[in-house]
């Protein structure tokens, strides 16, 4: 038996990125989200690490320099920074945090938070943080309308101006230094960021607010087909989510309210079976504001619906329960967005009566574009009724077809 010391079995260390060796230090470049990093490195024990990653969505909306003017105060909402003391929350998306001027760099969460350097390149002046001009607190960024006015004011001695070639926004002084901004033209179903110049002695900057315009309506028609009854419904539904219910501007009605109407038609008629047809108004209302199938919510809903089948009719009334969801990432080739429903009728009127009744469903919307999906899912229902009638099984249905918001 031969005893060797540790240093003659050590290994040669090296550090590889992407399958090329780099020898004791690398740097890599990534110009686009979809860019993965696998990092290997082997230390002279024979111990080895490897992390694969990639960069998180980052989107840098500021950057302007401290009093002292030796400071870069950077705003951004996305991957934030891996020293979480340094960050100043302004929102529930944005970020904000002090970087070196005279080595602006900073090292960012990617995916498994593993920490990725984003260095930047300042070329002219910056901004100084007392030369930005401000819009008011009360100011809104979302919208159904294809426009909004703002008031804002500027400080002293800067000079806010529309760009010439922007010819969808209006800017008119008010009083002392306040300002009116009206922007038009807002496109429907996306972000987008309108500017104004702020000229600061000799130097013209560019400052940006966010502004964003919901669809309000959408229309989906479906097919549906139930079980053990072998009944094929048709569907047609609207809906309608206001901006300021009831012309109310308070946080109490405002994105929060909407309507629905929706009917069910049968095309096969099933002996012994409930051969009906079924017309639901239903008030909305969802607990976090936002727009319809971008901003997640539940919600809660009183739904009235009317029952119409062989020349009588009945109306029942209920609550009702919501919720909508973004689909996890895995799903994503199948599905986006997830709708959860449930509706319960407590009693009725009419020709006949309702003792109770309940619809639950779970669908999920595949967008197309911005204003297509396509929607499916499953649903469950059960109606009964006094007298009792000779079939009141409990239904399973199957439904799908197509979403248009507008």
């Amino acid at each position: 038996m031969t005893i060797k010391p540790r240093s003659m079995s050590k290994r040669t260390a090296m550090v590889e990125i992407n399958g090329k060796v780099v020898g004791n230090q690398g740097m890599i470049y990534l110009n686009d989200i979809s860019e993965n990093v696998s990092f290997k490195t082997q230390l002279q024990t024979g111990a080895f690490l490897e992390i694969e990653t990639r960069m998180k969505s980052v989107d840098f909306k500021d950057a302007v320099l401290s009093p002292d003017e030796k400071r870069v105060i950077l705003t951004a909402s996305g991957a934030e920074p891996v020293d979480e003391t340094k960050v100043k929350k302004i929102s529930d998306t944005d970020w904000q945090i002090d970087i070196s001027r005279a080595r602006p760099q900073i090292y960012l969460k990617g995916e498994g938070d593993i920490p990725m350097r984003q260095e930047f390149y300042i070329r002219g002046n910056l901004p100084k943080e007392k030369d930005r001009p401000f819009l008011s607190a009360k100011s809104t960024s979302q919208t159904y309308s294809s426009q909004l006015v703002f008031t804002g004011v500027s400080p002293e001695g800067v000079t806010t101006k529309v760009d010439a070639k922007d010819t969808n926004a209006e800017l008119l002084p008010t009083k002392k230094n306040q300002f009116q901004w009206t922007v038009r033209e807002i496109e429907p179903g996306q972000k987008q960021r309108r500017y104004l110049n702020v000229l600061a002695g000799e130097d013209t900057f560019t400052a940006g607010y966010d502004v964003a315009r919901g669809l309000p309506m959408s229309l989906g028609l479906s097919a549906r087909f139930y079980t053990p009854s072998s009944t094929m419904y048709g569907n047609a539904d609207f809906q309608w989510w206001f901006e300021n219910f009831l012309g109310l501007s308070s946080d109490a009605f405002r994105f929060h309210w909407g309507v629905q109407l929706e009917r069910n038609q049968h095309f096969s008629d099933v002996t012994g079976e409930l051969n009906a047809d079924f017309t639901t108004a239903e008030l909305l209302w969802r607990a976090n504001p936002g727009f319809h199938l971008q901003d997640e919510t539940w919600g809660l809903s009183l739904p009235f619906q009317m029952i119409t089948a062989d020349g009588v009719s009945a109306n029942t009334y209920g609550l009702g329960a919501f919720m909508y969801k973004k689909s996890p990432k895995m799903l994503s080739t199948y599905m986006n967005w997830n709708e959860y429903k449930l509706q319960y009728f407590l009693g009725s009127s009419g020709d006949f009566k309702i003792s109770s009744a309940y619809t639950l469903s779970a669908k999920a919307y595949k967008s197309l574009s911005t204003r297509w999906s396509i929607r499916y899912g499953l649903l469950l229902s059960q109606y009964k009724f006094d007298p009792a009638a000779p079939k009141e099984d409990m239904q399973i249905g199957l439904d799908a077809g197509a979403y248009w918001q507008f």
